[in-house]
């Protein structure tokens, strides 16, 4: 799944409008929706401010899963 697509899933989980995520995360409505559509990508402080919003780690939000790899 894209980032684009999580955010929105989140969003819409939160019961969040996107103005009201846009204005919290502190960009316009217009750039939140070409995040969500994957036309953009977000930048690290968006990133940092979902992650501070939704109280998760960034691994989370972008569905990273770490492997130990032994040598």
């Amino acid at each position: 799944m894209s980032i684009g697509t999580e955010i929105k899933k989140f969003r819409e989980t939160n019961k969040l409008s996107q103005n009201d995520m846009a204005q919290t995360i502190g960009i316009n409505r217009n750039q939140l929706s070409r995040i969500e559509t994957n036309k953009s990508e977000p930048s690290a402080s968006v990133l940092k401010s979902l992650c501070e919003i939704y109280n998760i780690n960034i691994e989370k939000l972008l569905h990273i899963k770490t492997e130990l790899k032994h040598f």
